[in-house]
């Protein structure tokens, strides 16, 4: 498991990379939960690689935790660059927006107990995803490599 408090620390003239990186590490500490999900993460990816399996969907309410997690191990470990992942992941932001803005409208009691969640908890950085298939490309030689280690065969 990657060791998180090697995550860089740099704060711009506006502070503002602080804030980043405070909001990036929150969402990386909820990979914490990775070692709980390896067998599910093997499991997923025996799934995608079973005949007929593809096209697929998975999905979650906000994509930014388990679900963003496999995402990226799927996307990286097939070779796509790291910042196109990152990407990918930032994208979960919109559906967090929307779900919130549903809640909103739909069912306020949901929405009054988001309002009450630290910003950072919510957050879906790119810069987190980003550090995080970095430690485990420095820690197993690529992020393949590490699903490899997860039980994943290498033919898929």
């Amino acid at each position: 498991m990657p060791h998180l408090d090697r995550a860089p620390v740099a704060v711009d003239q506006r502070g503002e990379a602080l804030d980043r990186l405070q909001r990036a590490l929150h969402v990386v500490a909820a990979i914490g939960r990775v070692d709980e999900s390896l067998p599910l993460f093997a499991k997923a990816f025996h799934l995608l690689g079973l005949p007929g399996a593809l096209p697929a969907v998975f999905h979650c309410a906000a994509g930014k935790d388990r679900t963003g997690i496999l995402a990226a191990l799927i996307l990286a470990s097939m070779g796509v660059p790291h910042e196109l992942v990152s990407e990918d992941y930032g994208l979960s932001r919109g559906a967090i927006e929307r779900t919130r803005e549903w809640a909103l409208i739909h069912n306020p009691e949901l929405a009054a107990v988001w309002d009450t969640v630290p910003a950072n908890h919510m957050a879906a950085e790119p810069e987190a995803i980003s550090r995080f298939l970095e430690v485990l490309a420095e820690e197993h030689g690529s992020v393949r490599d590490y699903v490899v280690s997860i039980g994943v065969p290498n033919a898929l």
